[in-house]
């Protein structure tokens, strides 16, 4: 079994505990008086259009690859010192027993910057869409490789239907077929295999091509420094996920902006 069928199978354990807690129908008429949520796509948009550029940048602890990132970490801190240094919006680590994540540090995070917000997290189940809402996210992921063609165009109608915006996440050719026409979502190309956890930029700049033209797409994933950046975006790639590094190199982020600016 890979990683990521360990996450699922994990996940899979995880959500019917939930469930026994609070029903799907309890879950979405708690949604419906909550304020609307900040416009993930928007702020990238804006990034791009005003700066050549729109960074998501990552509040993390750790991850299978990397392990434990940041030993005392802050993720209000970190997603505070984001906001300062000029990313477009933060993604948030939910995701316990691999990634060292906590639903509190989304809600946390929330609370404490302005920017719009991803949760980070392992999708598997329309009721984690409902709960993502529940918890004051902006954006969710899907991952192509964990869901079949009817889940991901479900769960990005229903995150849609509820202000969410989507990410749907894809690392080869054939994910991308699958997805690349779903409205409204922007696709994330994941640099990085989440089966055998191996990384190759050129993975976005092949899959890129294959994308309508004016599709918001974002790489993901194994980008570590201004290099990266900047031979990625020779390509024509304008937009970033970008968590290790960051968490890492702290005056990373504000370089690579304010050289943007």
């Amino acid at each position: 079994m890979n990683i990521l069928d360990q996450i699922v199978a994990k996940k899979k354990i995880a959500i019917e505990s939930k469930k026994a807690g609070i029903s799907l129908k309890e879950l979405r008429d708690s949604i419906e008086e909550m304020l609307p949520t900040r416009s993930f796509k928007k702020s990238l948009d804006e990034g791009i259009t005003k700066n050549g550029l729109a960074i998501i940048a990552e509040a993390k602890k750790g991850s299978p690859s990397a392990g434990i990132i940041s030993k005392n970490y802050d993720p209000i801190k970190v997603a505070q010192m984001y906001e300062a240094s000029g990313a477009s919006c933060v993604s948030v680590l939910t995701e316990e027993d691999f990634f060292h994540g906590n639903e509190a540090h989304l809600s946390a995070v929330l609370e404490n910057i302005k920017l719009p917000v991803l949760r980070k997290d392992f999708i598997i189940d329309a009721w984690q869409v409902y709960e993502s809402r529940k918890l004051g996210a902006d954006c969710i992921l899907l991952i192509a490789a964990i869901l079949s063609n009817t889940e991901i165009e479900d769960f990005a109608a229903i995150s849609e239907s509820i202000g969410l915006d989507t990410i749907v996440e894809v690392h080869d050719e054939e994910e991308l077929l699958r997805v690349k026409d779903i409205s409204n979502a922007i696709i994330g190309i994941n640099n990085r295999n989440l089966k055998d956890f191996s990384v190759s930029l050129d993975t976005t700049l092949r899959l890129k091509e294959k994308l309508n033209p004016n599709q918001l797409f974002i790489s993901e994933s194994g980008i570590k420094t201004k290099a990266d950046i900047a031979y990625l975006m020779e390509h024509g790639v304008r937009a970033f996920l970008i968590g290790e590094s960051f968490m890492r190199d702290q005056d990373l982020l504000s370089t690579i902006t304010n050289d943007s600016a």
